[in-house]
């Protein structure tokens, strides 16, 4: 019977290494802008599924706050603007790793500029592309090694999630900015896929419509500024605002969202982008795909002169 043996042997040492050690070691994810939002629903979902995790947060107060929540949870002090702060804070990722790769980073970070173009002040437009496409290149540049992008690396290789958005694709108005940069951000994910391939590091694009969270009460509670309501643009600005704190007030539960995102990550073979809305068919794929540019500029244009 020993010819039965050889082949057990092997088929339990299969399952041990594809089945039983994934399941039992804790995987890492480092998210970053965890305090308020959709950061913050992806740390509770990541955290519940028993993730080490390990977030980005810029105001002491907060790690207070979100250590008496989870305890187990690794703040990490850095605004995503700061490179120092954030080669300081990815050392802390490292120490507490001891040796093992860091499993997923998820860019969530960001930051949504709204303005008529021709009024924007240039500073606010780079600072729009500071926190949602440098800050993205400067924290994966510095979790790449933990990721696996080195030679001969001693653990397996990890998987990025840029939270991107549906206007990464689709460009709304008075969102220049905030478009431009989720534009920016699709092109450059789907570059560092392809340059990190060869160390089978994946880059996967997740991008959501509205989701329900505090955001939207926050921005009900502040009209349109007076040099952008006098200008040219003001009636279209005032219904804008209507209608995009309606959109927020009806999008997704974010734990929904979330829930999601972790279930993506942990696909062993993903799309390499996600749309994740309410309604799949009139959020995405009507206006992406189906309705030519011009009828949709049309379509926008109606809506805002009411």
């Amino acid at each position: 019977m020993d010819w039965v043996k050889v082949p057990l042997v092997h088929l339990f040492a299969f399952i041990l290494q594809t089945v039983l050690i994934p399941f039992t070691m804790t995987r890492s994810v480092l998210i970053s802008g965890v305090s308020t939002g959709i950061g913050y629903h992806l740390l509770q979902a990541y955290y519940r599924r028993g993730y080490k995790v390990f977030g980005s947060i810029r105001r002491e107060s907060d790690r207070e706050r979100l250590l008496s929540e989870f305890p187990d949870f690794v703040p990490l002090l850095f605004d995503v603007t700061d490179e120092s702060a954030i080669r300081e804070g990815i050392e802390v990722v490292r120490r507490h790793l001891d040796g093992k790769g860091l499993d997923l980073l998820i860019n969530n970070a960001g930051v949504a500029v709204s303005a008529p173009l021709m009024l924007i002040d240039t500073e606010d437009f780079h600072h729009q592309f500071d926190v949602n496409l440098y800050g993205v290149l400067r924290l994966t540049k510095a979790c790449l090694p933990l990721l696996g992008a080195v030679e001969n690396a001693d653990h397996p290789p990890g998987r990025i999630l840029n939270i991107s958005s549906i206007s990464g694709q689709v460009a709304y108005p008075y969102l220049g900015p905030y478009v431009s940069s989720k534009h920016a951000l699709e092109g450059l994910s789907n570059s560092w896929r392809r340059e990190l391939y060869p160390f089978g590091i994946d880059v996967i694009i997740i991008a959501p419509g509205s989701i329900r969270t505090p955001i939207w009460k926050k921005n009900s509670s502040s009209g349109v500024p007076d040099r952008f309501r006098n200008s040219i643009f003001g009636k279209y600005l005032e219904n804008f605002r209507t209608i995009t704190l309606n959109t927020g007030k009806r999008g997704m539960d974010p734990d929904e969202f979330a829930n999601k995102v972790v279930a993506i990550s942990e696909k062993k073979r993903p799309k390499t982008r996600y749309a994740i809305v309410k309604n799949y068919f009139s959020d995405w794929i009507l206006v992406r795909y189906l309705v030519p540019a011009r009828v949709l500029d049309w379509g926008i244009h109606r809506q805002l002169k009411k």
